[in-house]
């Protein structure tokens, strides 16, 4: 059988051949050029064992056709596995070279290690990185070779040299388990870098090393900005702690002074005293409290500031805490011949739940300022709203017809220490906190406080609080006079339609029935009118200060009048009246009481006046008895514990009451065996104290009522201290109530009285 043998033609086109076989291999990837050559050479084997095959059939050739046949089959053989081997090696190398290129632009240094822990390839950086080290890299070299050539210089001992090798050694076999990033430092470059080791599945191990020098530099600025972070935050708490420890200090200092100043003047002011003393005396105790006023909102701005002060909410009744500011205030604003106005709105519930204290401090230095920059006219502090799933929208207003704020200083007012009249021109006193302490309060509660004023017109400061109803009704006190005021009628004159209109909305949420009059001239026309309709006054509320009539003049008239002289008639007054006491019994007024007038007050003197019970008293706003105990108390013995001897003397006068027996001890330890052998209804324990401490004393005696299953005595806290958390720590240490000097006599007669009521009402149950 013939063969066809390739023609000159076919074999005079290899080049192009080789051309297009170049250009599929490099479009391939390598593992298609491994199967490719595989297939070639499986198809040249083939022609092999044909060419042996036919050869073998055709025995008969001749010996010329047989070496023609040998030789196409040889050529055949040669261009079909040479020429794709040569293609293949080719793109090899040349994907060999342009990786060692690409690694070579690279700047971090690369080393790869074979099997047997020798240098197999390494990049241009890792050249240099060992030759800064005075190291040679170099192919075929040990790894603890080239390791050892780049230990430190200084190490000049072999055993400490090869000692530093075998331990990097086994860092770096234990980072191949680990394959986490390490950084290097290298003393003799001053360079850090960041070294990694990974283990191909062929056994050779990469090394690399990534510079990281700027990120380290980087890195370790920050963390000496960290550090000097820190320290500052420490320096600034230690300062904020020395800045408080310094406050509560200064505050126990001051305070106690001043409990002897304010405490004495009160005592002097109680006693019988000509009228010049009494004036020097009043005005005494008038700077005592302005220069307590300034102390209590230094210490308060303070405590914003400091992040110490915190709302404690409670149940209130609001209209009870506004009739609060305005007793405080009315003095005040009866001395510069104002009118202070208390407009509470009739829907509104009286009870809701707030920090009391807070807001009672945010309406009276609104209230205060509005009185020192008003000189005529009136402030009017409003209080409406509404009710809405339980939770009061309560807005709060407090509006004078003072001299305003020019439009460009209304937004200094809020910042500390700023006053609407300037340093230079001062005519109104004041540390220019009280609004600054006023807007950071309303900020703690989630509210802003808005102004709106006209130079030479007046002011308008107001606010919006959302606080819960207090669904806990607080039950009328014991001594309150029960009348029933449904149908019963009362006249109201006042030349002042607000006043008006306020005790005309009071009286009639309790069912009353409200004639009003403008003048003494129209109140007496009409209260003979309803005389003669058949349907006469119940009861009458006189304005003192009145053009034409005033209020004692028209009571005069009403008692002159057989028609109108047994109606009870009850005097409202701007001015005090305790001077006049004569001539209101006198006049026949079954009561007075000073504007603004609180709620609770008007109604238990007009159920006074109903019940015909009205004696030579004046209201609950006359001066404060002396008797501390009802009449028929049984005598009580009370422990004073305070080291101060003025401050002695400034308690046991103002309990000067013969139903209190009253001992003194110096200090802690003379306080517990005090208790011990006097055996008090009540203690007053100082806090600050040499040799024992009263928080020491409170521990004391507890320990000891409890050893001998005594009742609990009443401990009742005496400090200068007035910082966040003071009344806390006292009631912690195992006291029952706190009192903060200077000691007011009105607030310890109270505190006396509850607790010692108290106790013995626990005894009787008992």
């Amino acid at each position: 059988m013939p063969i066809r043998l390739p023609s000159h033609h076919s074999a005079g086109n290899i080049d192009v051949s080789f051309a297009s076989i170049d250009s599929r291999f490099s479009s391939a990837s390598i593992k298609k050029r491994l199967i490719l050559l595989t297939f070639l050479m499986v198809v040249v084997a083939l022609m092999a064992g044909g060419t042996v095959l036919i050869t073998l059939l055709n025995i008969e050739l001749s010996k010329e056709q047989m070496a023609f046949a040998a030789a196409c089959i040889t050529t055949v053989l040669i261009i079909g596995i040479g020429l794709p081997m040569i293609v293949f090696q080719k793109r090899s190398l040349d994907a060999y070279n342009l990786m060692m290129n690409a690694l070579n632009v690279v700047d971090a240094p690369l080393t790869i290690f074979d099997n047997f822990k020798r240098v197999a390839q390494f990049n241009d950086s890792s050249s240099r990185y060992y030759q800064d080290r005075g190291a040679r890299i170099a192919v075929g070299m040990s790894e603890k070779e080239l390791i050892k050539q780049c230990a430190p210089f200084n190490e000049g001992d072999p055993q400490k040299r090869e000692l530093w090798v075998e331990n990097t050694l086994e860092k770096r076999r234990e980072q191949l388990n680990d394959p986490s990033p390490r950084t290097l430092y290298s003393k003799q470059t001053g360079r850090h870098h960041q070294l990694l080791l990974a283990q191909l599945d062929t056994g050779h191990v990469v090394d690399m090393k990534t510079d990281v020098t700027e990120l380290k530099t980087k890195e370790l600025a920050l963390e000496l900005r960290e550090d000097q972070l820190k320290k500052s935050r420490n320096e600034a708490q230690a300062s904020n702690r020395a800045k408080s420890e310094f406050l509560a200090n200064m505050s126990h200092e001051i305070r106690t002074p001043m409990n002897g100043v304010i405490g004495m003047t009160e005592l002097l002011l109680d006693s019988d005293l000509n009228s010049e003393q009494r004036m020097y005396a009043s005005t005494v105790s008038k700077s005592g409290l302005a220069l307590l006023t300034i102390i209590n909102d230094i210490l308060d701005f303070s405590k914003i500031e400091a992040g110490k002060l915190e709302l404690d909410p409670d149940g209130f009744n609001l209209r009870a805490a506004m009739d609060d500011v305005a007793a405080l205030l009315a003095t005040r604003a009866h001395a510069k011949g104002i009118e202070l106005v208390i407009n509470y709105s009739p829907e509104l519930p009286d009870r809701f739940v707030g920090d009391v204290g807070r807001l009672r401090q945010i309406m009276t230095n609104l209230t205060g300022n509005a009185i020192k920059f008003t000189e005529h006219g009136h402030v009017l502090v409003s209080v409406d709203g509404r009710v809405k799933n339980g939770i009061a929208h309560l807005r709060f207003s407090v509006k004078d017809t003072g001299i305003g704020i020019p439009e460009h200083k209304q937004g200094a007012v809020f910042r500390e220490f700023e006053q609407v009249d300037g340093a230079s021109n001062r005519k109104y006193e004041g540390t220019g906190l009280g609004l600054a302490i006023t807007r950071k309060l309303l900020k703690l509660m989630g509210s802003e406080i808005q102004l709106s004023s006209k130079e030479n017109v007046g002011s308008d400061f107001s606010f919006t609080l959302s606080l819960p109803v207090d669904t806990a009704r607080e039950e009328f006190d014991e001594a309150e006079i029960e009348v029933d005021f449904c149908g019963k009628k009362i006249l109201i004159v006042d030349d002042l339609p607000i006043n008006r209109e306020i005790l005309t909305r009071q009286v009639t949420r309790w069912g009353m029935s409200v004639v009003s009059a403008n003048s003494g001239a129209q109140a007496m026309k009409m209260a003979l009118a309803e005389y003669g309709s058949g349907a006469p006054i119940d009861v009458a509320i006189f304005d003192f200060q009145m053009p034409g009539m005033d209020g004692h003049e028209l009571c005069s008239s009403f008692k002159e009048q057989e028609e109108l002289s047994t109606i009870p008639v009850l005097l409202l007054s701007s001015v005090d009246q305790s001077t006049q006491k004569d001539r209101i019994r006198e006049l026949g007024f079954a009561g007075c009481m000073l504007k603004p007038t609180r709620a609770e007050v008007l109604r238990q003197s007009v159920a006074r006046a109903l019940s015909i019970e009205a004696d030579d008293e004046d209201s609950s706003q006359a001066s404060p008895t002396r008797q501390i105990l009802s009449p028929g108390a049984s005598a009580k013995r009370v422990l004073i514990v305070e080291d101060n001897e003025i401050n002695q003397l400034v308690i046991s006068g103002m309990l000067d009451d013969d139903k209190l027996d009253i001992q003194f001890a110096d200090n802690g330890i003379e306080g517990v065996k005090a208790y011990q052998d006097f055996g008090p209804d009540m203690v007053f324990m100082d806090v600050s104290m040499p040799l024992m401490n009263g928080y020491d004393a409170t521990g004391k005696i507890r320990e000891y009522e409890k050893s001998m299953q005594f009742d609990r005595c009443p401990i009742i806290a005496l400090t200068a201290n007035a910082m966040q958390g003071d009344r806390e720590k006292c009631l912690e240490a195992g006291m029952d109530d706190f009192m903060s000097k200077p000691v007011i006599m009105d607030d310890l007669h109270a505190i006396v009285r509850k607790w010692l009521i108290r106790t013995e009402r626990i005894r009787k149950a008992a």
